[in-house]
């Protein structure tokens, strides 16, 4: 698994003190994938994040509340990615209830 993101930690079960939505971690397995790869991603993030997305290879694919600050969700590579091995992002974004955002980014390895 990949920890990625503005900390690499134990995610915390409150709030942040100035209320704005964080992502503590983010874990992806596997981090090395081909074309029809199922992955799983794990998203730890502050209790009032509300939703949270993902967005790789230009698809916008939406991650489930399993819990306060929890979100999980598994995704099928594409088919249709182009030829190129190499790294590449996957972009997750959190909001809140009032419209606020954060984003971080794990990289997964296209083979």
């Amino acid at each position: 698994m990949l920890a990625a993101g503005p900390a690499a930690q134990e995610p915390s079960p409150l709030a942040t003190p100035d209320g704005m939505p964080q992502i503590l971690e983010i874990r992806l397995s596997p981090t090395v994938v081909h074309r029809g790869t199922l992955v799983h991603a794990e998203v730890h993030t502050t209790t009032q994040v509300v939703s949270v997305v993902a967005i790789a290879a230009g698809r916008t694919i939406r991650v489930a509340q399993i819990g306060p600050g929890e979100f999980a969700c598994d995704a099928r590579v594409p088919f249709y990615i182009p030829p190129f091995s190499g790294a590449y992002a996957v972009t997750f974004r959190a909001h809140d209830a009032r419209g606020r955002m954060t984003q971080a980014a794990a990289n997964v390895v296209v083979r």
